[in-house]
């Protein structure tokens, strides 16, 4: 019973700190987001201790070609520690950020692991709606792993984060307070689905796209691309001869009626007339309730002769000098060139991207998940930003992979170099049996997919089935003579329209036969009418059972190539604040594999009790680590650096040190291009930061 007291004043005396510092932020704070911070728990072994890196090489896939990219990454753990480490890693680097975090619907989407209730959940428990600190432990779960987002963005990087209704204010507020509100580029409403029976009072039918910059002053305009389809004209003359456009946008519209100087002017029309738009008085000023050209004089007097396009019609909106309907109306040419350069500004909505393409991905895959996006989306947002195809992208919300699999087909698409990080848990081995899974069903489908095989054959048959049916198509005698009566219509153009100039050339003769062979073909034609109607019977068959059968056709992935590490989160030393020696021996040990992402050198050439060695995947460049405290191994240590170096530009050597020791001198014997820097007290430097500010 004392116990129970005991404990129960405890739980009190935590409860009124928390209401303590919750009113202290109430009244420190004037506008903006203030909920109580629910502590969250993590892994037992990563108590007191300093994540690190460690590369589970069973697991890597790798690339088929010797000069491939540099490998994408995979982490696999907790995203807040991955984005501890990521912050020696990437700090200042990452070029776009997409993340798909949990909805908070009060359904099973939000598992939380609250640090005060461990006694009774210890592996945490799912968020429900009638959960009083519901909105609360969300916040508390994505406010910290922003903040180390944010550190992450290079100065012209960018964050779109996915999110539904429940947490869309909550998460609105709260990054306006971590990337400030002047940073916003915009929220986007996604339909991701056509129709829903559920809601009360309104269908649910779309979710929302949040995107902000690390600094939006740095920030270029978003673009789409143009539709292509629409440039079908080809200019014949003058210096843009060859080029494609289209002129479907007039010069007068008729929402432009708000008074504008120098833009109401006549226009000449090829048959001399002159033009306006609506007018009550047929001169230059520009009165309430009349058109105008949107060009002014000027523009006009300086375009008119190379994008006008007149055109006659008889539904013309615009009035001739006699105040009648005109017979004509204006037009400007858009050329290809100019709107790709150009380009347009995506709207606010998307309508396109579907979730039920996505789960038809994964489908195709063998793979399920719960609530992904479509590949489309993503790589959407990525071209949007107009930024170049060797950026770096990370989701820390990875979930089935559809990050990477975007930046992996937008790679094949341009021939880019674009670096994923997908970072994400393991929970009912997600990472392994899903994330990782997607990745290695896309790089090899024919040796990953279960039913690859399977589906093959069946394309195969359905492959050998159109042969043959296409083989049971019949040419018709008309279809022949036809081809036979074009080629002399096309001959009889090249002979002079007037007889008397045939004669003159010797040319009659040959062109009264030609016209008797179109006849008699034309005859031919005719008597043959019947068969060909049976033929194209016969073929409309065939054609609609061909068509039915290429409907049946499975669509099988396309073989990627590319790398990918694999790492798990692994721990070492003590609380950040509790550093000995000893500790930093061990971390030093431990760091290899967080050096080399950092370095974006990570293929391991090997590794002893004091030293390890990585080369990037071009190997032009290789990284060092010597982590010994001792230097009795050092000379050891630089012939095995010389050896690795025959032909290596460049070599980064990483030194222990117990501060931040210079040693560079160590290494001016090298004729090489080497950089020394110390391990491991950057690392800690930095994790001193995020661990203090998360007390």
């Amino acid at each position: 019973m004392a116990n129970d007291i005991e404990k129960l004043l405890n739980e009190i005396k935590a409860l009124r700190q928390e209401n303590k510092k919750l009113n202290n932020a109430i009244k420190h704070k004037k506008f903006g987001l203030v909920w109580m911070d629910v502590p969250e728990a993590f892994e037992k072994e990563s108590v007191n201790k300093i994540p690190l890196l460690e590369e589970k090489k069973d697991l890597q896939i790798k690339s088929k070609n010797k000069y491939a990219n540099e490998p994408h990454i995979l982490l696999e753990g907790d995203n807040f520690h991955s984005l501890t480490c990521l912050n020696y890693t990437h700090k200042n680097s990452i070029d776009i950020i997409y993340i798909d975090p949990p909805y908070n619907t009060g359904g099973d989407d939000f598992h939380y692991k609250d640090k005060r209730m461990l006694d009774k959940y210890p592996d945490g428990k799912v968020v429900d709606k009638d959960d009083p600190l519901r909105h609360s432990k969300w916040l508390s779960f994505m406010s910290k792993r922003l903040e180390l987002s944010k550190n992450l963005l290079n100065k012209e990087g960018v964050i779109f984060i996915s999110i539904g209704e429940d947490e869309l204010a909550n998460l609105k507020l709260l990054c306006n307070q971590i990337f400030k509100e002047k940073n916003f580029l915009g929220l986007v409403s996604r339909v991701q689905k056509r129709g829903s029976d559920l809601g009360d009072y309104f269908k649910p039918t779309v979710d929302y796209v949040l995107a902000y910059a690390k600094n939006k002053t740095n920030i270029a305009k978003f673009k789409i691309g143009v539709d292509e389809s629409k440039f079908k004209k080809i200019e014949i003359e003058g210096p843009r001869k060859g080029e494609f456009y289209e002129d479907s946008k007039s010069l007068y519209q008729s929402s432009l009626r708000d008074l504008r100087p120098n833009q109401k002017y006549p226009i000449e029309c090829p048959d001399g007339t002159f033009v306006l738009p609506p007018y009550k008085v047929f001169d230059e000023i520009h009165r309430e309730g009349e058109g105008r050209w949107r060009w002014t004089k000027d523009t006009y007097l300086e375009k008119k002769d190379t994008i006008l396009v007149f055109k006659k019609t008889k539904n013309s909106p615009l009035m001739d000098q006699n105040g009648k309907k005109s017979v004509w109306n204006i037009y400007t040419k858009r050329y290809l060139k100019d709107a790709q350069k150009k380009g347009n500004v995506p709207p606010n909505i998307f309508e396109e991207f579907l979730n039920s393409e996505a789960t038809k991905e994964l489908g195709e895959l063998d793979l399920s998940f719960s609530y992904p996006k479509p590949t489309s989306l993503i790589k959407h947002l990525i071209k949007i930003t107009q930024k170049k195809n060797n950026i770096k992208v990370l989701d820390f919300f990875a979930g089935s992979g559809t990050t990477g699999q975007a930046v992996l087909e937008l790679n094949e698409m341009d021939q880019g170099s674009r670096q994923f990080i997908l970072c994400t848990n393991n929970e009912n081995n997600i990472c392994r049996d899903v994330t990782l899974e997607r990745m290695k069903r896309l790089y090899d489908p024919a040796k990953y997919l279960p039913t690859y095989k399977i589906k093959n054959q069946k394309n195969e048959k359905i492959k050998n089935e159109i042969k043959s049916l296409k083989e049971k198509l019949k040419i018709s005698v008309v279809d022949e003579i036809n081809e036979e009566l074009k080629e002399l219509k096309e001959l009889k153009k090249s002979y002079p329209t007037k007889k008397a100039e045939r004669l003159s050339k010797n040319l009659e003769e040959k062109y009264q036969l030609l016209l008797l062979k179109i006849r008699n073909l034309t005859e031919k034609i005719i008597s043959k009418k019947e068969d060909a109607k049976e033929i194209q019977q016969h073929n409309k068959k065939i054609v609609a059972e061909i068509s039915k059968l290429e409907k049946k056709i499975i669509n099988l992935n396309k073989p990627l190539d590319f790398s990918l590490k694999y790492y798990a989160m692994k721990f070492a030393g003590s609380a950040i604040s509790h550093i000995t020696d000893d500790d930093k021996i061990a971390i030093a040990y431990n760091a290899g594999e967080l050096v080399a992402i950092s370095e974006n050198i990570m293929f391991e050439t090997f590794k002893n009790n004091y030293s390890q060695f990585f080369i990037n995947s071009t190997q032009e460049k290789c990284l060092a680590i010597y982590f010994d405290e001792d230097l009795d191994m050092l000379d050891e240590f630089k012939e095995n650096l010389r050896n690795q170096s025959t032909s290596i530009k460049k070599s980064i050597v990483y030194m222990f040190s117990w501060g931040a020791e210079d040693y560079s001198y160590l290494f001016d014997e090298f004729n090489l291009n080497i950089v020394v820097k110390p391990i491991p007290q950057p690392i800690l430097e930095i994790y001193k930061k995020i661990y203090k500010a998360e007390k």
